[in-house]
């Protein structure tokens, strides 16, 4: 049994000794706990939900990630082909230098 003060007494089951803290039940702690168990469930709830819907609003141009580190254009098509490339992968004409 737990009291205000945090301290631990012998219970008997009789009342609560008049120590002048608040007793508390096992049946008040067990609500507290599920109603606490609740309000999280609620809050990661709606974290989820927020995440959700800020994902949706952001551009959806690509899923995955691009680098154009070694990379050129080609001017005729837009392909990007390596730097070491002399020729461009997509139309084949000649890339310039």
């Amino acid at each position: 049994m737990r009291y205000a003060s945090g301290t631990l007494a012998s219970w008997d089951g009789g009342p609560a000794p008049a120590t002048g803290g608040l007793y508390v039940d096992q049946t008040t702690i067990l609500v507290l706990l599920i109603v606490a168990a609740a309000v999280g469930v609620v809050a990661v709830a709606a974290i989820l939900d927020r995440d959700r819907s800020t994902a949706a609003k952001t551009s959806r141009a690509t899923q995955f990630a691009s680098s154009t580190e070694g990379m050129r254009r080609c001017p005729s098509c837009g392909v990007a082909n390596l730097v070491t490339a002399d020729t461009c992968s997509g139309c084949g004409k000649r890339l310039p230098r």
